[in-house]
This record gives structure tokens, C-alpha cells and sequence, in this order.
């Protein structure tokens, strides 16, 4: 399974960066995954490698222009107007651009929501696709942003880990962005202030050529300027460069209309992220990408199996303060507690036996040994409320969909018996999958 993080923005754009960033992530944690860029016409394939290796420790897993996905691999456009950009100048884009844009467009696609053009965004959905009917848009929404938005929370934001080393080689002390030519009148206004200035912009028909225009891609961009005046007149969704500044403890002028209801507030009132800020916000997609994963693809595994996982790996590290015999059915602590004389477990819709659940690894990858060590120091039996699983159609198998660590938790007690509330398969409907049964093939029934 892979997933193409479709890129037709321009070389120097957000949302460039915002892609490859995903890209390198997702590829971190084992989930193959390419940025597939279409130029935008007006741009070369070296204009945007330049970009990348500007800013970036690593180039790879990126391909231009001609790619054939299979009909499994998943889509990911990191904001609406990367479909709606092509199709609204589709009379500039070759023929083998318009086809991999229609084979990438016609897959599962996941898209974090934008505004930028409502209608023709429906439009290009039509256009681009060729089965009927559509395959489904699962949406991603920063809903402080977008707050009449569609799709679960989501946020972009910028994966410091991947960068460079900034070199201070300062050039100019105030740095603007006028990549269009909304921001760039914008910057006329007021540019007069700063004459030590420094402004990004691309090399279109209305730059003014008096003023200091340096060509988006550039080298070392954020080293070469010591503040940055933000001064966006319109919508900005997700803005990069004053998150960087912050990063760096740079300097930055918010010069522009503090009631702007937008990205802008937003981002100046959040923190600058951290590895753990990313990797939180980030699971929520990676999360959802599990759930998209063909059934055929899927990795099934016995409980007791995971235990025993468990066990093996991280027993060792952090049984302090445990028994030291602790194995499925043998551990002292069990009995030694009197939990099988009178276990105070809150009853489910039936007792299901451990060596019958299983569990689907993949959309259930993660496990918090700190959540185990923790909670099995701490065990009662009457907190521990019914796992929830659904039963396979044709085999023995009870599929584990929430109560992961309490199984893994009883096996390590020795509680073989477990209190279960079990969902028909009809009734199991994912928040991304109103459609489509979870955990359970329709013709295997595993």
C-alpha cells in the first residue's frame, strides 16, 4: 500500500513543504508514502528539487509528472485547491500530467478542507474521477480555522525534524512574502517603512523591479533575515514563515488586522511545535490511513499472541514492582489477590475466552507500555468496564475494537475469561467508514 501526497502547488509554496514533511513521517513509521508533483506550469522539475534540497537534510520518495497508482493506493492532498488548481488550468498541463492526475484523483482520497474555491473544487472532483459511482473523500478540517468545516480535527504543521541547520548569514533586516499578487500590493503599501527589506516573490508581470525581489526558491531562506513582517490581507489558512521565525526566536511584526478571522490568530496563539505535538497531531492521519488499508493487506493476530509480544519485549524493563511470574494462567498476583474467588469485573453481553480474540494490527498498531505498567500496578477489577469486539461471520474469532489494553493486561494476570460487549457487523460503523464494515471481510469472514 502506498500513499502519494499529490503536490500542484508551486515550488515555493506552504503546501509544498507541508507535503514532503508528511512524506518523510509517514514513511518513518513504516507507512510507504511519495510526493508526486505535477509542475505548476509555469515552474521546471529543478525549480522544485532546488526548493526541497534548500530546506530539507534529505531528498527522496518524490516523482514529477507521469505516475501509474494501482486502485488501492491511497491519495493525500494536503489542501483542496491541490485538485482544484490543475483543473481550472488544465489547457496548460500535458496529456500524461491530466492522465496520472486523473488515475491519483480517482482513488481514495484524503483531503484536508479548504475554502478556496467551493464550487470549482466539486467540479474538478468531477473531472477528475473516471468510475461511478466516486470513490469516497475522507476530509481532515482545522475547525479552529475552517469552523463550519467537514471531516475529523486536524491541524498542519511543520515537521522541524527534517530541516536543516539554519546558517545566520544575515542580508537584509526585514523579510516579506508577496508570492502573489494580493500579498505583494499589500506589501507597497507599507514596504517605504523598511528599506532594508528582503521580498520573496516569484518573477511575474506586477512585481515593482525598485524594490529588493528575491526569486522563490532561495537557499537558506530563513537565515538571511533577521525579522518577519506578516502583512497578508486575505485569507491565510495555515501560515509557515512566522512559525519558523518562533522556532528560531526570531523576531516577527504581525502587521495586519488582528480581527481577521483566519489562520493567522490561530497559529500566533499556538505553541511552537514539538516532537510530540507533530506526532500526536500527525496519528490522527495515520490512524485513518490504517482504516483504508484493503482488507487483503491486513494484519491479523491473536491476543495471545500480542502478549506474549508484550512479554517478550517489555516485560523485562518495567516489571519493577511486579511478580516475577507473570504468564496467561500461572500468575500469582492473580490469585493472589482473590480475584478468582470473587472477581468485581462489570459484566458485558457474554464471557468471551482470551484465546478467542483477535485483533486487526492494522489499524491497532500502537500500545502504551507506560498505560500497561501503570494500570497493572494499580488493577481493580470493578474499573475495568467490557472490552468491545465484533464477531467474525464464519470462524470462532472475536476481533478486539476497543479494550486493546485491557486484554493485553488480563492476559498478563492470567484472567482468561473476559467480559465482552459484542457488535452485530452491521452495526459497526466507523466515523471514516459509514459504508463499510470494520475488522470483518465480507467473503472470508476473518
Amino acid at each position: 500500500m502506498i500513499v502519494n501526497i499529490v503536490c500542484t502547488g508551486k515550488p515555493g509554496d506552504g503546501l509544498l513543504r507541508y507535503s514532503y514533511e508528511h512524506c518523510c513521517y509517514l514513511n518513518s513509521v513504516g507507512i510507504e508514502s511519495q510526493v508526486v508533483i505535477i509542475p505548476n506550469p509555469k515552474f521546471t522539475k529543478e525549480d522544485y528539487i532546488k526548493a526541497i534540497k534548500d530546506q530539507y537534510k534529505i531528498y527522496e520518495n518524490v516523482v514529477f509528472d507521469h505516475y501509474t497508482p494501482t486502485t488501492d493506493e491511497i491519495t493525500l492532498v494536503l489542501g483542496r485547491s491541490m485538485i482544484t488548481l490543475p483543473y481550472l488550468e488544465k489547457d496548460k498541463y500535458t496529456k500524461d500530467q491530466l492522465l496520472t492526475l486523473h488515475l491519483l484523483f480517482t482513488n481514495k482520497i484524503i483531503a484536508l478542507y479548504s475554502e478556496n474555491h467551493p464550487r470549482d473544487y466539486q467540479l474538478a472532483r468531477a473531472y477528475f474521477n473516471t468510475v461511478s459511482p466516486p470513490k469516497k473523500v475522507y476530509d481532515l478540517c482545522d475547525y479552529e480555522v475552517y469552523t463550519n468545516g467537514v471531516g475529523k480535527q486536524y491541524q498542519k504543521i511543520i515537521n522541524f525534524d527534517v530541516y536543516k541547520p539554519i546558517k545566520d548569514d544575515i542580508q537584509f533586516k526585514y523579510l516579506f512574502l508577496g508570492t502573489n499578487e494580493t500579498y505583494y500590493k499589500e506589501i507597497e503599501k507599507v514596504i517605504d517603512k523598511y528599506p532594508d527589506h528582503g521580498i520573496i516573490t516569484y518573477n511575474e508581470k506586477w512585481i515593482n523591479p525598485k524594490l529588493n525581489n528575491l526569486f522563490a526558491p532561495i537557499d537558506n531562506i530563513l537565515g538571511k533575515f533577521e525579522t518577519y513582517v506578516y502583512t497578508k490581507p486575505n485569507f491565510d489558512p495555515a501560515p509557515r514563515l512566522f512559525v519558523e521565525f518562533k522556532w528560531l526566536g526570531k523576531k516577527i511584526e504581525y502587521l495586519r488586522d488582528k480581527n481577521i478571522k483566519d489562520g493567522g490568530m490561530v497559529y500566533w496563539n499556538r505553541p511552537v511545535p514539538t516532537k510530540q505535538i507533530y506526532s500526536d497531531n500527525i496519528n490522527i492521519l495515520i490512524d485513518l490511513i490504517r482504516y483504508l488499508v484493503p482488507m487483503n493487506e491486513r494484519k491479523k493476530k491473536s491476543m495471545l499472541g500480542v502478549i506474549q509480544e508484550v512479554q517478550k519485549k517489555y516485560l523485562p524493563a518495567i516489571k519493577k514492582g511486579w511478580d516475577n511470574n507473570i504468564l496467561p494462567q500461572t500468575s500469582n498476583l492473580y490469585y493472589k489477590r482473590g480475584w478468582d474467588k470473587n472477581p468485581k469485573f462489570p459484566k458485558g453481553q457474554q464471557e468471551i475466552e482470551l484465546s478467542k480474540l483477535w485483533i486487526d494490527k492494522s489499524i491497532q498498531t500502537s500500545r502504551s507500555i507506560d498505560s500497561i505498567d501503570r494500570i497493572i500496578k494499580n488493577f481493580k477489577p470493578e474499573k475495568c468496564l467490557p472490552i468491545t469486539c465484533i464477531k467474525s461471520l464464519n470462524e470462532d474469532k472475536y476481533y478486539v475494537i476497543d479494550g486493546q489494553h485491557r486484554v493485553i493486561i488480563f492476559g498478563l494476570l492470567g484472567i482468561t475469561k473476559i467480559q465482552a460487549d459484542v457488535q452485530e457487523e452491521k452495526s459497526v460503523k466507523d466515523f471514516y467508514l459509514p459504508n463499510d464494515e470494520i475488522l470483518v471481510d465480507k467473503e472470508t469472514g476473518i
